[in-house]
């Protein structure tokens, strides 16, 4: 399954001195800790699964590391748990996401009355300030909506609007 390298004497002669305090070679545990990527949740349950299948298949009877077949499944139902403890709070999550939507809509529907209670009100208005800090734009503020394009000089086709303009005012 696994294959750890362990550095034979000539190797660890070859490296670093030794960490008095540890009494190990630093580049050696830094070269054993390198070796193990994180191994993914999904992994972690395929691994267990393999090994829970294989023991019991072949060996139910029998006790590795002082434990029995049912000893590790009940070591490892914690793994199992915490899936079935995130799987139900996603469940939740999604529920209240879906909930969040339909209640805000009906809040935003609720809001659009008020808007348009104080555009219709005869003292507020939609030019009034209560209109303006709800965060709307008065009427009279508001553009007309007609944007022309700005030219800037002459074009091929003769002078621009501004010169025009300037040789009408100046005549």
């Amino acid at each position: 399954m696994f294959h750890v390298h362990r550095p034979d004497d000539t190797e660890r002669r070859m490296t670093s001195p030794r960490n008095p305090a540890e009494g190990r070679c630093a580049e050696v545990e830094t070269r054993y800790t390198e070796m193990f990527m994180p191994i993914s949740s999904k992994d972690v349950l395929v691994k267990l699964e393999t090994i829970t299948q294989a023991w019991s298949k072949l060996r139910p009877a029998k006790t590795f590391a002082g434990l029995t077949l049912e000893q590790f499944l009940a070591a490892i139902k914690p793994s199992y748990d915490v899936r079935a403890e995130i799987a139900e709070s996603e469940l939740h999550l999604q529920s209240g996401q879906a909930r969040r939507v339909t209640i805000d809509e009906a809040s935003l529907k609720i809001g659009q009355r008020i808007v348009n209670a104080v555009k219709a009100d005869p003292e507020e208005g939609d030019d009034g300030e209560v209109y303006v800090a709800m965060g709307y734009v008065r009427k009279r503020d508001r553009k007309s909506g007609l944007t022309q394009r700005k030219r800037e000089g002459k074009t091929a086709e003769g002078p621009s609007l501004e010169a025009l303009r300037k040789d009408g005012a100046g005549q």
